[in-house]
Protein backbone atom coordinates (compact mmCIF):
# COMPACT_ATOMS: atom_id res chain seq x y z
CA UNK A 1 0.00 0.00 0.00
CA UNK A 2 1.25 3.69 -0.60
CA UNK A 3 2.12 5.40 -3.86
CA UNK A 4 0.23 3.22 -6.13
CA UNK A 5 0.93 5.26 -9.55
CA UNK A 6 2.70 8.39 -10.99
CA UNK A 7 2.63 10.39 -13.71
CA UNK A 8 5.21 13.24 -14.64
CA UNK A 9 4.64 15.52 -17.82
CA UNK A 10 7.50 18.70 -18.36
CA UNK A 11 9.03 18.07 -14.80
CA UNK A 12 12.10 19.50 -13.99
CA UNK A 13 14.59 17.43 -16.01
CA UNK A 14 12.38 13.71 -16.21
CA UNK A 15 11.07 13.14 -18.88
CA UNK A 16 7.08 11.94 -19.29
CA UNK A 17 6.32 9.02 -16.93
CA UNK A 18 3.91 6.49 -16.16
CA UNK A 19 4.56 4.36 -13.29
CA UNK A 20 1.88 1.88 -12.09
CA UNK A 21 1.13 -0.82 -9.65
CA UNK A 22 3.79 0.70 -7.20
CA UNK A 23 1.76 0.01 -4.33
CA UNK A 24 2.59 -3.35 -4.81
CA UNK A 25 5.82 -2.81 -3.49
CA UNK A 26 6.83 -1.62 0.04
CA UNK A 27 10.10 -0.02 -1.20
CA UNK A 28 11.42 2.06 -4.48
CA UNK A 29 14.96 2.77 -5.23
CA UNK A 30 16.29 5.39 -7.43
CA UNK A 31 19.67 4.55 -8.44
CA UNK A 32 21.70 7.25 -9.93
CA UNK A 33 24.49 9.24 -10.27
CA UNK A 34 24.32 12.95 -8.89
CA UNK A 35 22.38 15.55 -11.08
CA UNK A 36 20.43 12.56 -12.49
CA UNK A 37 16.89 13.17 -11.29
CA UNK A 38 16.71 11.01 -8.35
CA UNK A 39 15.50 14.30 -6.12
CA UNK A 40 13.14 15.12 -8.11
CA UNK A 41 11.16 12.26 -8.56
CA UNK A 42 10.92 12.46 -4.37
CA UNK A 43 10.02 16.00 -4.84
CA UNK A 44 7.28 15.29 -7.17
CA UNK A 45 5.82 12.15 -4.85
CA UNK A 46 6.38 15.31 -2.01
CA UNK A 47 4.17 17.77 -4.19
CA UNK A 48 1.37 15.23 -4.37
CA UNK A 49 1.50 14.99 -0.17
CA UNK A 50 2.09 18.65 0.61
CA UNK A 51 1.22 20.64 -2.45
CA UNK A 52 4.17 22.29 -2.44
CA UNK A 53 8.14 21.97 -3.01
CA UNK A 54 10.87 21.21 -0.22
CA UNK A 55 13.10 22.83 -2.50
CA UNK A 56 11.60 25.85 -3.89
CA UNK A 57 8.50 27.89 -3.44
CA UNK A 58 8.47 29.24 -7.53
CA UNK A 59 6.44 27.10 -9.56
CA UNK A 60 8.63 28.40 -12.47
CA UNK A 61 11.38 26.20 -10.91
CA UNK A 62 9.75 22.97 -11.71
CA UNK A 63 8.70 23.51 -15.01
CA UNK A 64 11.03 22.14 -17.85
CA UNK A 65 12.74 24.53 -19.46
CA UNK A 66 10.80 25.98 -22.17
CA UNK A 67 7.52 24.79 -21.48
CA UNK A 68 5.11 26.99 -19.45
CA UNK A 69 3.30 24.39 -17.83
CA UNK A 70 4.37 20.70 -15.86
CA UNK A 71 2.00 18.45 -14.60
CA UNK A 72 2.38 15.90 -11.62
CA UNK A 73 -0.39 13.38 -10.41
CA UNK A 74 -0.60 10.67 -8.70
CA UNK A 75 -2.71 8.10 -7.06
CA UNK A 76 -2.57 6.45 -3.31
CA UNK A 77 -3.87 3.76 -1.40
CA UNK A 78 -3.00 3.45 2.44
CA UNK A 79 -4.26 1.01 5.14
CA UNK A 80 -6.50 2.29 7.10
CA UNK A 81 -4.63 0.36 10.08
CA UNK A 82 -6.29 -1.02 13.25
CA UNK A 83 -10.19 -0.02 13.33
CA UNK A 84 -9.33 2.82 10.18
CA UNK A 85 -10.99 3.15 7.07
CA UNK A 86 -8.82 2.60 3.88
CA UNK A 87 -7.77 5.81 1.96
CA UNK A 88 -7.89 5.47 -2.04
CA UNK A 89 -7.02 9.37 -2.93
CA UNK A 90 -5.97 11.21 -6.73
CA UNK A 91 -4.08 14.45 -6.52
CA UNK A 92 -2.57 16.17 -9.42
CA UNK A 93 -1.18 19.52 -9.51
CA UNK A 94 -0.63 21.79 -12.83
CA UNK A 95 2.42 23.85 -12.49
CA UNK A 96 2.22 27.29 -14.44
CA UNK A 97 4.82 30.03 -15.04
CA UNK A 98 2.66 32.90 -14.26
CA UNK A 99 2.00 31.06 -10.75
CA UNK A 100 -1.39 30.10 -11.46
CA UNK A 101 -1.09 26.34 -9.81
CA UNK A 102 -4.25 24.11 -9.93
CA UNK A 103 -4.68 21.21 -7.51
CA UNK A 104 -7.07 19.00 -7.70
CA UNK A 105 -7.71 15.99 -5.45
CA UNK A 106 -10.30 13.15 -6.89
CA UNK A 107 -11.27 15.40 -9.24
CA UNK A 108 -12.61 18.35 -6.92
CA UNK A 109 -10.08 21.75 -7.44
CA UNK A 110 -8.95 22.52 -3.93
CA UNK A 111 -8.47 26.33 -3.35
CA UNK A 112 -5.91 25.68 -0.81
CA UNK A 113 -2.63 23.42 0.10
CA UNK A 114 -3.30 23.27 3.44
CA UNK A 115 -6.53 21.55 2.34
CA UNK A 116 -3.73 18.33 1.32
CA UNK A 117 -1.39 18.47 3.88
CA UNK A 118 -1.53 15.49 6.49
CA UNK A 119 -3.99 13.43 4.27
CA UNK A 120 -1.35 11.27 3.38
CA UNK A 121 0.97 12.01 5.76
CA UNK A 122 4.67 12.05 4.34
CA UNK A 123 8.21 12.43 6.41
CA UNK A 124 11.32 13.61 3.86
CA UNK A 125 15.10 12.74 4.75
CA UNK A 126 17.63 15.01 3.57
CA UNK A 127 20.96 16.73 4.06
CA UNK A 128 19.08 19.72 4.64
CA UNK A 129 17.75 18.52 7.87
CA UNK A 130 21.14 19.33 9.25
CA UNK A 131 20.51 22.82 8.75
CA UNK A 132 17.16 22.08 12.35
CA UNK A 133 20.40 21.26 14.29
CA UNK A 134 23.64 23.41 12.74
CA UNK A 135 21.56 26.16 12.04
CA UNK A 136 19.32 29.44 13.50
CA UNK A 137 16.14 29.09 15.55
CA UNK A 138 13.81 29.57 12.92
CA UNK A 139 15.23 25.69 11.27
CA UNK A 140 13.37 24.39 14.39
CA UNK A 141 10.35 26.10 14.54
CA UNK A 142 9.69 25.26 11.33
CA UNK A 143 10.69 21.62 11.74
CA UNK A 144 8.05 21.02 14.58
CA UNK A 145 5.29 23.29 13.52
CA UNK A 146 5.41 21.53 10.45
CA UNK A 147 4.83 18.21 12.47
CA UNK A 148 1.86 19.91 14.05
CA UNK A 149 0.59 20.41 10.48
CA UNK A 150 1.06 16.93 10.09
CA UNK A 151 -0.94 15.82 13.07
CA UNK A 152 -3.08 18.29 14.04
CA UNK A 153 -5.47 19.87 11.27
CA UNK A 154 -5.99 22.68 13.76
CA UNK A 155 -2.36 23.78 13.48
CA UNK A 156 -2.15 24.98 10.54
CA UNK A 157 -5.12 27.30 9.96
CA UNK A 158 -3.82 29.01 13.69
CA UNK A 159 -0.40 29.58 12.42
CA UNK A 160 -1.12 31.11 9.38
CA UNK A 161 -3.47 33.61 11.82
CA UNK A 162 -0.57 33.98 13.43
CA UNK A 163 1.60 34.99 10.88
CA UNK A 164 -0.74 37.46 9.13
CA UNK A 165 -1.19 39.28 12.80
CA UNK A 166 2.00 39.69 12.99
CA UNK A 167 2.65 40.50 9.37
CA UNK A 168 -0.31 43.53 9.93
CA UNK A 169 1.39 44.92 13.12
CA UNK A 170 4.77 44.85 11.91
CA UNK A 171 3.28 46.93 8.93
CA UNK A 172 1.52 48.81 11.53
CA UNK A 173 4.45 49.58 13.79
CA UNK A 174 6.43 50.94 11.01
CA UNK A 175 3.64 53.49 10.63
CA UNK A 176 3.66 54.81 14.63
CA UNK A 177 0.32 53.41 15.64
CA UNK A 178 -1.10 54.55 18.47
CA UNK A 179 -1.30 52.29 21.77
CA UNK A 180 -5.30 51.39 21.20
CA UNK A 181 -4.97 50.03 18.40
CA UNK A 182 -1.61 47.85 19.04
CA UNK A 183 -3.80 46.50 21.87
CA UNK A 184 -6.28 45.18 19.12
CA UNK A 185 -3.40 43.38 17.53
CA UNK A 186 -1.83 41.98 20.61
CA UNK A 187 -5.40 40.35 21.51
CA UNK A 188 -5.41 39.03 18.00
CA UNK A 189 -1.69 37.68 18.14
CA UNK A 190 -2.12 36.29 22.25
CA UNK A 191 -5.02 34.40 20.96
CA UNK A 192 -3.19 33.05 17.68
CA UNK A 193 -0.12 32.76 20.03
CA UNK A 194 -0.83 30.91 22.81
CA UNK A 195 -2.71 27.93 20.24
CA UNK A 196 0.83 27.78 18.86
CA UNK A 197 2.51 27.70 22.33
CA UNK A 198 0.18 25.17 23.75
CA UNK A 199 1.09 23.02 20.22
CA UNK A 200 4.79 23.08 20.59
CA UNK A 201 4.95 22.26 24.16
CA UNK A 202 2.85 19.09 23.66
CA UNK A 203 5.23 18.13 20.57
CA UNK A 204 8.40 19.06 21.91
CA UNK A 205 8.00 17.10 25.09
CA UNK A 206 6.75 13.89 22.50
CA UNK A 207 9.78 14.17 19.90
CA UNK A 208 12.20 14.81 22.63
CA UNK A 209 11.59 11.28 23.95
CA UNK A 210 11.44 9.88 20.74
CA UNK A 211 14.90 11.78 19.77
CA UNK A 212 16.76 10.58 22.31
CA UNK A 213 15.72 7.03 22.04
CA UNK A 214 16.86 6.95 18.17
CA UNK A 215 19.79 8.45 18.81
CA UNK A 216 20.96 6.32 21.65
CA UNK A 217 20.33 2.94 19.55
CA UNK A 218 21.84 3.81 16.49
CA UNK A 219 25.27 5.01 18.32
CA UNK A 220 25.11 2.68 21.51
CA UNK A 221 26.36 4.99 23.76
CA UNK A 222 25.53 6.28 26.85
CA UNK A 223 25.87 10.13 25.18
CA UNK A 224 22.80 11.98 26.86
CA UNK A 225 20.97 14.38 23.87
CA UNK A 226 17.62 16.64 24.71
CA UNK A 227 15.40 19.08 23.18
CA UNK A 228 14.26 21.49 25.22
CA UNK A 229 11.51 24.65 24.74
CA UNK A 230 12.10 28.21 25.44
CA UNK A 231 9.19 30.15 25.01
CA UNK A 232 9.62 34.13 24.49
CA UNK A 233 6.46 34.96 26.13
CA UNK A 234 7.00 33.81 29.77
CA UNK A 235 3.81 33.75 31.25
CA UNK A 236 1.21 31.14 30.61
CA UNK A 237 -1.99 33.16 30.92
CA UNK A 238 -3.36 35.81 28.14
CA UNK A 239 -3.40 38.70 30.57
CA UNK A 240 0.25 37.76 31.69
CA UNK A 241 1.36 37.60 28.24
CA UNK A 242 -0.72 41.47 27.49
CA UNK A 243 1.34 42.68 29.86
CA UNK A 244 4.80 41.34 28.23
CA UNK A 245 3.88 42.53 25.24
CA UNK A 246 3.08 46.21 26.56
CA UNK A 247 6.15 46.20 28.00
CA UNK A 248 8.39 45.47 25.33
CA UNK A 249 6.16 48.15 22.62
CA UNK A 250 9.29 50.81 23.39
CA UNK A 251 11.82 47.72 21.95
CA UNK A 252 8.95 47.34 19.26
CA UNK A 253 8.99 51.07 18.15
CA UNK A 254 12.61 51.35 18.24
CA UNK A 255 13.37 48.37 15.86
CA UNK A 256 9.55 48.58 14.17
CA UNK A 257 8.86 44.73 14.65
CA UNK A 258 7.43 42.59 17.01
CA UNK A 259 9.94 41.37 19.41
CA UNK A 260 8.14 38.88 21.39
CA UNK A 261 5.94 35.62 20.39
CA UNK A 262 6.16 32.08 19.34
CA UNK A 263 8.38 33.44 16.30
CA UNK A 264 11.39 34.25 18.76
CA UNK A 265 10.80 30.58 20.44
CA UNK A 266 13.56 28.69 20.94
CA UNK A 267 14.66 25.07 21.17
CA UNK A 268 17.34 24.30 22.69
CA UNK A 269 19.39 20.97 21.39
CA UNK A 270 22.30 19.96 23.63
CA UNK A 271 24.24 16.80 24.08
CA UNK A 272 25.57 16.07 27.38
CA UNK A 273 24.47 19.38 28.80
CA UNK A 274 26.46 21.69 26.33
CA UNK A 275 24.80 23.33 23.14
CA UNK A 276 24.71 20.82 20.35
CA UNK A 277 25.84 23.11 17.66
CA UNK A 278 28.71 24.37 19.25
CA UNK A 279 29.97 21.01 20.86
CA UNK A 280 29.03 18.01 18.66
CA UNK A 281 30.83 16.19 15.79
CA UNK A 282 29.77 16.58 12.20
CA UNK A 283 28.93 12.76 12.61
CA UNK A 284 26.48 13.67 15.89
CA UNK A 285 24.92 16.46 14.04
CA UNK A 286 24.08 14.31 10.77
CA UNK A 287 22.88 11.68 13.08
CA UNK A 288 20.66 14.09 15.42
CA UNK A 289 19.08 15.25 11.79
CA UNK A 290 17.91 11.66 10.90
CA UNK A 291 16.92 11.12 14.48
CA UNK A 292 14.50 14.22 14.16
CA UNK A 293 13.24 12.96 11.07
CA UNK A 294 12.87 9.45 12.18
CA UNK A 295 10.73 11.50 15.44
CA UNK A 296 8.68 13.07 13.43
CA UNK A 297 7.75 10.15 11.66
CA UNK A 298 7.31 7.73 14.72
CA UNK A 299 4.62 10.39 16.03
CA UNK A 300 2.82 10.81 12.60
CA UNK A 301 2.41 7.29 12.48
CA UNK A 302 0.70 7.34 16.31
CA UNK A 303 -1.25 10.12 15.86
CA UNK A 304 -2.47 10.12 12.15
CA UNK A 305 -3.96 6.50 12.34
CA UNK A 306 -1.67 6.05 9.39
CA UNK A 307 1.38 4.53 8.86
CA UNK A 308 3.69 7.30 6.73
CA UNK A 309 5.18 7.65 3.12
CA UNK A 310 8.76 7.91 3.78
CA UNK A 311 11.34 9.60 1.74
CA UNK A 312 14.88 9.64 2.10
CA UNK A 313 17.46 11.12 -0.22
CA UNK A 314 20.90 10.11 -0.35
CA UNK A 315 21.22 10.49 3.66
CA UNK A 316 22.53 6.97 4.40
CA UNK A 317 25.60 7.49 3.02
CA UNK A 318 27.72 9.60 5.80
CA UNK A 319 26.74 6.62 8.13
CA UNK A 320 29.23 3.68 8.49
CA UNK A 321 28.06 0.61 8.03
CA UNK A 322 26.88 -0.19 11.65
CA UNK A 323 24.93 2.71 12.25
CA UNK A 324 23.22 2.90 8.84
CA UNK A 325 22.20 -0.96 9.86
CA UNK A 326 20.74 0.45 13.26
CA UNK A 327 19.51 3.78 12.22
CA UNK A 328 17.17 1.58 9.40
CA UNK A 329 15.89 -0.73 12.48
CA UNK A 330 14.62 1.98 13.94
CA UNK A 331 13.06 3.74 10.82
CA UNK A 332 9.07 3.65 11.93
CA UNK A 333 6.92 1.31 10.00
CA UNK A 334 5.92 3.19 7.35
CA UNK A 335 2.93 2.17 4.11
CA UNK A 336 6.36 2.62 1.77
CA UNK A 337 9.62 3.85 1.75
CA UNK A 338 11.30 5.56 -1.36
CA UNK A 339 15.38 5.74 -1.07
CA UNK A 340 18.08 7.11 -3.28
CA UNK A 341 21.23 5.86 -3.82
CA UNK A 342 24.53 6.59 -5.95
CA UNK A 343 25.59 3.31 -7.90
CA UNK A 344 28.48 2.36 -5.79
CA UNK A 345 26.36 2.10 -2.88
CA UNK A 346 25.37 -1.32 -1.38
CA UNK A 347 21.99 -1.25 -0.96
CA UNK A 348 21.66 -4.64 -1.94
CA UNK A 349 22.04 -5.43 1.82
CA UNK A 350 19.24 -3.80 2.55
CA UNK A 351 16.41 -6.41 2.97
CA UNK A 352 12.99 -4.01 3.45
CA UNK A 353 10.37 -6.05 1.74
CA UNK A 354 9.38 -5.91 -1.58
CA UNK A 355 11.42 -3.28 -3.84
CA UNK A 356 10.79 -1.79 -7.21
CA UNK A 357 14.66 -0.47 -8.17
CA UNK A 358 15.04 1.88 -10.71
CA UNK A 359 18.28 3.48 -12.86
CA UNK A 360 17.65 7.01 -13.27
CA UNK A 361 20.40 8.75 -15.43
CA UNK A 362 19.65 11.71 -17.63
CA UNK A 363 16.16 12.40 -16.54
CA UNK A 364 14.75 8.87 -17.67
CA UNK A 365 13.90 6.34 -15.64
CA UNK A 366 14.91 2.15 -16.62
CA UNK A 367 14.62 -0.87 -14.74
CA UNK A 368 17.91 -1.57 -12.35
CA UNK A 369 19.69 -4.27 -13.92
CA UNK A 370 21.93 -4.63 -11.57
CA UNK A 371 26.17 -3.82 -11.39
CA UNK A 372 28.54 -5.12 -13.92
CA UNK A 373 29.05 -9.03 -12.51
CA UNK A 374 26.17 -9.02 -10.14
CA UNK A 375 23.68 -12.26 -10.76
Amino acid sequence: MGLASLRLDRFRNLEALRLDSLAEHACVFLIGENGQGKTNLLEAVYLLCFGGSFRTRQDADLIRRGADEAIVGGSFALDGGAGGRALHREVTLWLRADRTREIRVDGARVADRGEVVGAVPCVLFSHDDLRAVDGPPAELRRFFDQTAALTDRAALPALRRYRRVLMERNALLRSGPSDDLLDVYDRQLIDAGLSIRRQRTEIVADCAERFADIFHRVTESGTAVSIGYRPSWAGGAADEVAVEMRSARPRDHAFTTTTTGPHRDRFPLRIDGLSFRRYASTGQKRLASLALRAAQAARVAERCGRQPLLLLDDVLLELDAGKRERFLAVLPAAEQRFFTFLPDERFDRYDLGPTLRFTVSGGSLTPWTGREGES
